[in-house]
């Protein structure tokens, strides 16, 4: 099974969901094989999108495709690995449950997406904050140092 977050500096972070317990969603076989790694998908999600990959499938007594984020074979899985799974994927890009659930808790579309656009400044000004202070510390390294040409 590999289901992960991966984080990279100045990259959106990756979620890989490639469970291998599940049933194949149109014959119910459970002889499945990995076939090749899927499309990256972006996922809507707070404060900052993420990228969301999975496995294409194939089934070896019925030799259709699948992807394991597919939501037939995702309910086939084990309940512990079905939670696992916190995003909806559609055949474009997906949603983090957290912008659903507000969507369901009785937020309108706009207001979810202030509430975004709002997290997202919010993060942003943190990383600018950062950002001043290791410059300033550039800054004051630069100014504390002796040229070599200082008479």
């Amino acid at each position: 099974m590999g289901i992960g977050l991966k984080t990279s500096p100045g990259k959106l972070d990756l979620l890989v969901f490639c469970p291998f317990k599940g049933k194949c969603p149109h014959c119910q076989s459970t002889l499945v094989n990995a076939n090749t790694v899927g499309k990256r998908k972006l996922c809507y999600a707070l404060p900052w999108p993420k990228t969301i990959v999975g496995v294409d499938m194939r089934c070896t007594s019925c030799h259709k495709h699948f992807m394991t984020h597919d939501p037939a074979y995702v309910a086939s899985l084990p309940t512990g690995e079905q939670v696992l799974r916190d995003f909806v994927a559609t055949k474009g890009n997906g949603t983090h449950l957290s912008l659903v659930r507000m969507l369901r808790s009785g937020m309108t579309v706009a207001q979810v997406e202030r509430y975004a656009e709002g997290q997202l400044q919010e993060h942003y000004l943190m990383l600018k904050a950062q950002y001043v202070q290791l410059w300033d510390k550039v800054l004051d390294n630069i100014v504390s140092t002796p040229t070599p040409f200082a008479y």
